[in-house]
């Protein structure tokens, strides 16, 4: 679950989700598509799509207070990734948000 009201800024506000899926609206669509199946092979299959994808200059979100998502995608068995990448489909960015 995601808090809307702006009261702090952490790894579980919409500001810093929304930040999230700004940096995933960068990455070419064929790409996202293929981090949601990566996501679903394990952790083996997830790093190795990682770090092709730096190899790129195409990383993963910070999620602030959880900069180990970055490298790795999963925390213990939670990523925000798949949330992100589901509401990419309904919540476009409007051109302001686009340049953030």
């Amino acid at each position: 679950p995601y808090r809307i009201l702006p009261e702090k800024s952490d790894a579980y506000s919409f500001s810093e989700f929304k930040k999230g899926m700004r940096k995933l609206f960068k990455w070419p669509r064929n790409r996202q598509k293929e981090l949601r199946e990566v996501l679903t092979l394990g952790e083996n299959a997830t790093q190795h799509f990682i770090t092709e994808m730096q190899n790129r200059d195409n990383t993963l979100p910070n999620i602030q207070q959880h900069p180990g998502f970055k490298d790795k995608a999963w925390e213990g068995q939670k990523t925000p990734y798949f949330d992100m990448l589901e509401l990419m489909e309904f919540y476009p960015l409007d051109k302001k948000e686009e340049g953030k």
